[in-house]
């Protein structure tokens, strides 16, 4: 079953809750009435807590992030490290810079 259900994902274009569900329903009951699994223990409410299971994996498979928008650069920051090395002076520059440590 998962095999079948996780290839067939693969194929869809709308990742949507209700095009995931479908065709979890369709390649399972497909199964059923092929007489797949005719010789296994599954009852009905096995294979509908199969369903489930397989439709809310394939939807985490293909769930989307929510898209941040870029943090604009700012010269604060470059003004504010600016600042600090000058306040410690040339011996103690916070840029982490060697080279502009005098001895």
């Amino acid at each position: 079953m998962a095999d079948s259900v996780e290839a067939a994902s693969r194929s869809l274009k709308d990742h949507t809750p209700k095009a995931i569900t479908e065709l979890v329903d369709k390649i399972i009951d497909g199964q059923i009435a092929e007489g797949l699994h005719d010789d296994s223990p599954l009852s009905f409410r096995d294979v509908g807590i199969i369903k489930k299971a397989f439709a809310r994996r394939i939807m985490n498979m293909y769930h989307s992030r929510i898209s941040y928008p870029d943090e604009p650069v700012t010269t604060k920051n470059t003004a504010s490290a600016q600042t600090e090395n000058a306040v410690a002076g040339p011996d103690k520059a916070t840029d982490g810079d060697s080279a502009s440590v005098t001895q």
